[in-house]
């Protein structure tokens, strides 16, 4: 994200608590993919200033530790009545003609954080700039503990719960090629 910044001529800080742990027990490709649409999202909206990245935590005694990960732009922000549509699935807000993408990073992100046991919102002025707040329990672990966990089970789904749903996928994509690969990917 840092190039893309420099590239638009905007800042990215990063401002991380001395508590925030270093290991935790959580998806990592989820939290990964949380972040990325999330920081991008901010790059892509933000003509001037810049995107902060905050991290925290909030720690209870006998309970999971809370993350809160922050990421406040000073971009063109989200009107009141677009905030309620902006984790729907294929929609874009704001000027289309600034618009690119498919509209499903945020539905992703919600969704996500979701499955995780957490909670995602946002807070917007328009021509302010957005504040997007993720809540999400995570097991504070060390790094002996995480370097016990097998390699194959820590990365590979092994199956899936007895008695899911069959699910079909529609892929939408412009290049055959592309289209191959994800159908081959989701088999």
């Amino acid at each position: 994200m840092r190039e893309r910044a420099d590239k638009r001529g905007l800042s990215l800080a990063l401002d991380q608590s001395s508590s925030f742990p270093r290991f935790i027990n959580s998806d990592a490709g989820k939290i990964r993919q949380v972040l990325v649409n999330l920081l991008s999202n901010a790059v892509k909206c933000t003509d001037k200033g810049g995107v902060v990245l905050r991290l925290q935590v909030k720690e209870e005694q006998d309970a999971p530790i809370i993350l809160v990960i922050e990421v406040e732009d000073t971009g063109r922000g989200i009107t009141q009545k677009d905030i309620e549509h902006i984790f729907s699935a294929f929609v874009q807000v704001g000027e289309q003609s600034a618009q690119k993408g498919t509209g499903l990073g945020l539905a992703i992100t919600q969704q996500y954080v979701e499955l995780m046991g957490g909670d995602i919102s946002v807070t917007s002025k328009e021509h302010q700039g957005s504040c997007f707040k993720v809540i999400l329990p995570v097991e504070k672990t060390d790094e002996q503990t995480l370097a016990s966990v097998p390699i194959d089970l820590a990365h590979n789904v092994l199956h899936l719960k007895a008695g899911q749903p069959e699910y079909k996928v529609l892929i939408i994509e412009d290049h055959p090629d592309n289209r191959l690969l994800l159908r081959r990917l989701l088999e």
